[in-house]
């Protein structure tokens, strides 16, 4: 005689499948989330006589975003302009309050030059030219709200008298600016690393920012570094050719050091161009110009203009002269 179905032969049958279940868990390979990361980016303004900004990734010689090497091909930023950089930050954990902090470096002197003086808002330079996108090729570019904006502080060793600084004498102010977060964060703190020499030697300049999160995986810092004028040093600044650089040092979350460390070590390279130099203009006069004088050529200020308006007119008077000397006799018949 068949005994008839109950209700223990399900519960047993269900036991049966959830011990199958739970061994096929306990043997299958553990899935791991992706390492946390992070990425530099510069922005090219685009070659020189174009128009551009921060709107684009950077394709040949255009402008845009590029987190793949030197600039200087695709840019045309000279002394006193202010080149934008960004950090992107993917696979954060996405625990609301978790603590980034990453310390990069800036080429601040490539002996006996001096490169990024110091930091700045990152569109002072590109702002009018295109509307540009903070975020355009990152996770965050289909919401890219700023989020957080912290002031930048001043290089503790140029405030505090020690740099060969001119016009204005040692101890000179920069101008005001900020660095601008993405992705929900807040940012805690911007902090020099100590000082270093300020001769013209070569030397980079530290800096640590510390963010939290509101639990997005994706972040991203925007600020810019300015290239040293003529009108703020003594000292010439660097050739076209030094090494204006970034470079990601270090990177950790609550405390703890990221490891493996997805982005330490990248550097990215700026090459000025079209920069005039003060020594062509003293070799067509045939004498060597006040340094000042040569300093501020070389800077593309407003002196250059005057030099160059003022020495068209007195050439145009002499070719005067000599027109009306050889026709004089036969003006008078």
């Amino acid at each position: 005689m068949k005994r008839p179905f109950a209700t223990v032969d399900i519960l047993l049958a269900i036991s049966i499948i959830l011990v199958a279940t739970g061994i096929a868990l306990l043997m299958a390979p553990p899935v791991h989330a992706a390492n946390p990361s992070m990425e530099l980016w510069d922005c090219a303004n685009g070659i020189s006589g174009s128009v551009g900004g921060c709107d684009i990734l950077q394709s040949g010689n255009s402008h845009g975003w590029t987190a793949t090497g030197n600039i200087g091909n695709s840019s045309h930023y000279t002394y006193g302009d202010v080149v934008p950089w960004r950090i992107e930050f993917m696979n954060l954990p996405t625990t609301p309050g978790t603590v980034v902090a990453v310390t990069f470096l800036t080429a601040f002197a490539k002996s006996p030059a001096y490169d990024f003086d110091y930091m700045a808002n990152w569109y002072t330079t590109v702002y009018t030219v295109t509307s540009n996108d903070p975020c355009v090729g990152t996770a965050l570019s289909a919401s890219c709200t700023q989020s957080s904006i912290f002031p930048l502080p001043q290089d503790p060793t140029e405030s505090a008298g020690t740099c060969p600084a001119a016009p204005a004498g040692n101890g000179w102010t920069f101008p005001a600016g900020s660095m601008q977060g993405y992705g929900g964060i807040t940012i805690n703190d911007i902090v020099y690393n100590g000082t270093h020499a300020c001769d013209g030697s070569t030397v980079d300049a530290s800096v640590t920012v510390t963010f939290t999160t509101s639990g997005g995986a994706d972040a991203i810092l925007l600020w810019g570094m300015h290239i040293a004028s003529p009108t703020h040093w003594v000292t010439v600044p660097g050739s076209t050719e030094s090494p204006y650089h970034v470079q990601l040092s270090t990177f950790s979350i609550n405390g703890v050091p990221a490891s493996p460390c997805s982005g330490c070590g990248k550097q990215l390279q700026l090459k000025v161009q079209d920069a005039p130099t003060a020594v062509t203009l003293s070799q067509f006069f045939g004498t060597r110009l006040p340094a000042r004088v040569a300093l501020a050529w070389s800077a593309g200020s407003a002196l250059d203009t005057t030099m160059l308006g003022a020495f068209g007119l007195v050439m145009l008077g002499f070719a005067a002269v000599g027109v009306y000397q050889i026709h004089r006799q036969d003006w008078r018949r």
